[in-house]
C-alpha cells in the first residue's frame, strides 16, 4: 500500500477529508493512488510534486492527479492543511466530461493561489461537502459529493481557461513541449532514460530539450530530470513492495544489480538495501 495507512485513512473510503501536518510524509515520496486536494490553512512547506518543488502557504490549493508522487522536504512549525482525497473512480467519474486540456492544465498547475472569489469558493465548498461527508447515513451522500465535486472542478476549469488567455504563443510552446517532456518521463523513465529518445518523441534536438529545460525546471538538465523521476520510482518500490533489489533492477531496465547500486548511490547516498532497511524500521506518523 503506497500512502501508510496509519498516517491517514485515505484509502478505507471513495472519499474523505480531514486536517494533516504532512508529517507522515517524513521526506518519503508517496504515489496518490487517487486525487487529493491540499488547502494550506497556516504555516508554510515545500512540497515535491513528482521531481519539481513548490512552496505553498495560506492561499494555496494543491490538485493532485491520480498517480502523482507527493513529497515532503520542509515544513514550518504551524504548518496544517486541509486534505479531500476521493479515489481514482470517484475522480473519474467527477471528471468525465471534461476536456483533455483541463487535465493538462491540473498536471502542469498543481499548485495555484486562491485569488477572493477563489478562496470564498473554496471555503464554502469545503464546509458543505464536510456536512455532507457526516451525514453517512443519507442514501445519495456519495452522488452528492460526486456533483459537488463536479462544482470543484468546473471552478478549476474557469482558471485554466483565464490562465490561458493571459499567455504569450510563444511562451506556452516552450511550456507544452517541457510539460510533454515530464509526461514522458513519468511514463517511460523504467524503460528509457537517454535525452535522444525524449527529443526524438518530441520532434526537437536534445540540446534544444536542454535549453527548455533549463528554462522551465531552476536549470535541471533533461538528464538529472529523467534519473531523478527515476530514483522517485525506485525508492517507492523499495518502501512498497518486498521486491528483491535484483528484480527493482530489472523492472527499472538496468544491466546488472551493482549498476543499479551504483546509480541509486550516486543520488541518495545510500545502496538500495540500506534505504529499504532504514526507511521501513518504522512508521512516521500522521
Amino acid at each position: 500500500m503506497v500512502i501508510r495507512k496509519e498516517a491517514l485513512e485515505l484509502l478505507a473510503d471513495p472519499f474523505t477529508m480531514g486536517e494533516t501536518g504532512l508529517k507522515f510524509l517524513d521526506k518519503r515520496p508517496c504515489k496518490i493512488p487517487g486525487s487529493l486536494l491540499l488547502v494550506c490553512d497556516r504555516g508554510n512547506a515545500d512540497l515535491g510534486i513528482d521531481i519539481l518543488q513548490y512552496t505553498i502557504s495560506p492561499g494555496s490549493a494543491v490538485m493532485l492527479l491520480p498517480g502523482s508522487i507527493l513529497s515532503l522536504h520542509r515544513t514550518s512549525s504551524d504548518f496544517r492543511s486541509r486534505y479531500f482525497y476521493m479515489s481514482e473512480a470517484v475522480f473519474k467519474e467527477a471528471t468525465f466530461k471534461l476536456e483533455s486540456d483541463f487535465f493538462r492544465f491540473m498536471k502542469n498547475n498543481p499548485v495555484i493561489r486562491l485569488d477572493g472569489d477563489g478562496s470564498d469558493f473554496v471555503e464554502k465548498w469545503i464546509s458543505l461537502v464536510g456536512h455532507i461527508i457526516d451525514r453517512d447515513q443519507h442514501r445519495f451522500r456519495e452522488p452528492m459529493v460526486s456533483n459537488m465535486l463536479q462544482c470543484l472542478f468546473c471552478e478549476y476549469n474557469d482558471k485554466m481557461k483565464r490562465f490561458f488567455e493571459n499567455i504569450s504563443t510563444k511562451t506556452n510552446r516552450q511550456e507544452e513541449l517541457f510539460h510533454e517532456f515530464m509526461r514522458l518521463v513519468k511514463k517511460y523513465c523504467r524503460e528509457y532514460r537517454q535525452v535522444e529518445y525524449y527529443a526524438d518523441r518530441l520532434f526537437i534536438t536534445p540540446r534544444y530539450l536542454s535549453f527548455i529545460c533549463k528554462q522551465s525546471a531552476n536549470n535541471l538538465p533533461p538528464k538529472k530530470i529523467i534519473d531523478l523521476q527515476a530514483i522517485l520510482e525506485i525508492k517507492i518500490m523499495l518502501e512498497t513492495t518486498n521486491e528483491p533489489v535484483q528484480k527493482i533492477a530489472d523492472m527499472m531496465n538496468f544491466p546488472d544489480q551493482s549498476y543499479f547500486g551504483r546509480f541509486f548511490k550516486r543520488y541518495t547516498g545510500q545502496s538500495p538495501l540500506s534505504y529499504r532497511l532504514h526507511r521501513k524500521e518504522g512508521s512516521p506518523s500522521a
